[in-house]
């Protein structure tokens, strides 16, 4: 609404004075009559603006409707006032994700995982895979051109079963990874539901955003660190 209401302020601003429009008025009024409806239509893009802004206007010179001014300056006054009111709300922005990413509880989950033999053992043959397939695609660019179809074949083999099991542990890891999200979401979010409440009670928040949706933010109206710590602290 502020946007509109600048918006609007700025096309104000660079509109031609109501004399200059008075003088367009009585130009085409004086016009002569042969002039069809049709080329007069031709002549402006948007013709019927144009023209329900030349019915006001006459009608506001000619003193028909003098309270029609009143009204339009009414409708302004009553749209700043409110843009204003909006920005004296108090807003803040937060990053939940950050917040949960960042805490104690999500760094010892992370680290418990990652400690785990058979985590250990898939995340090393994961790595062994992408170099063996690296050094397969590196030997078919340089020596694939000499290669007879059978040697084709059993290299296009080989690198088919390395694929398939780099894939198969991926998703495995993944799936680790998202049950420890799972778990940690079931156990943080009553708490973060409590401490987001808490901070809204305590700064009067009128207005609370995601971080991701806003595109710039100063830190004083960031509330994620104080998530953090009290996140921290509940844990």
């Amino acid at each position: 609404m502020l946007q509109q209401v600048l918006a609007f302020s700025g096309y104000l601003q660079s509109a031609p004075k109501v004399s200059t429009f008075r003088g367009q008025l009585l130009n085409n009024h004086s016009m002569k009559r042969k002039r069809s409806s049709s080329l007069w239509v031709a002549h402006s893009n948007n013709a019927s603006g144009y023209k329900y802004l030349s019915t006001i206007l006459n009608k506001i010179f000619k003193g028909e409707e003098m309270f029609t001014l009143f009204k339009l300056v009414v409708v302004i006054f009553a749209v700043s006032f409110s843009a204003l009111s909006v920005s004296q709300q108090n807003i803040a922005v937060v990053d939940i994700d950050g917040a949960v990413a960042n805490s104690n509880y999500a760094k010892e989950a992370r680290k418990k995982l990652e400690s785990s033999e058979s985590f250990q053992k898939k995340r090393s043959r994961y790595s062994e895979l992408g170099k063996e397939l690296k050094l397969l695609e590196k030997d078919a660019q340089t020596n694939g051109l000499t290669w007879s179809d059978e040697q084709k074949r059993k290299h296009n083999s080989g690198a088919q079963e390395k694929l398939s099991e780099i894939n198969k542990i991926g998703k495995q890891l993944e799936s680790e990874v998202n049950q420890i999200n799972k778990k940690m979401a079931q156990e943080l979010n009553p708490k973060i539901d409590e401490i987001i409440k808490s901070i809204i009670k305590e700064k009067e928040l009128g207005i609370l955003l995601k971080a991701q949706s806003v595109h710039f933010a100063t830190p004083q109206f960031d509330i994620s660190k104080e998530l953090l710590e009290r996140l921290n602290k509940a844990n």
